[in-house]
């Protein structure tokens, strides 16, 4: 997308609506990459926890993560309390 906002190809007709546009798309694929790897990052985090076995332990508190919420989001690493307390924050 960016590629096609730098240079424009000779006879095409832009204007600053159609500039607009691919910015804005190419803003919303970045937020998407940047999305994509934190999840990969919680992957790999929860990954690790499963190693050492303190996978489904909270992280803030030590207290056990619900069951009914690891299946929901099985990367998680806070109970519902501290990841209320965390985005708070």
């Amino acid at each position: 997308m960016r590629h096609r906002s730098e240079g424009h190809v000779p006879g095409e007709v832009s204007d600053a609506k159609d500039d607009a546009a691919i910015d804005a798309q190419a803003v919303v694929a970045d937020a998407e990459v940047e999305r994509d790897l934190a999840e990969l990052r919680e992957i790999r985090l929860a990954r690790q926890r499963m190693a050492d076995g303190s996978y489904g332990t909270c992280v803030d508190c030590g207290a056990e993560i619900d069951p009914r919420r690891m299946l929901a989001q099985p990367q998680t690493s806070r109970c519902v309390e501290c990841q209320a307390l965390s985005e708070r924050a």
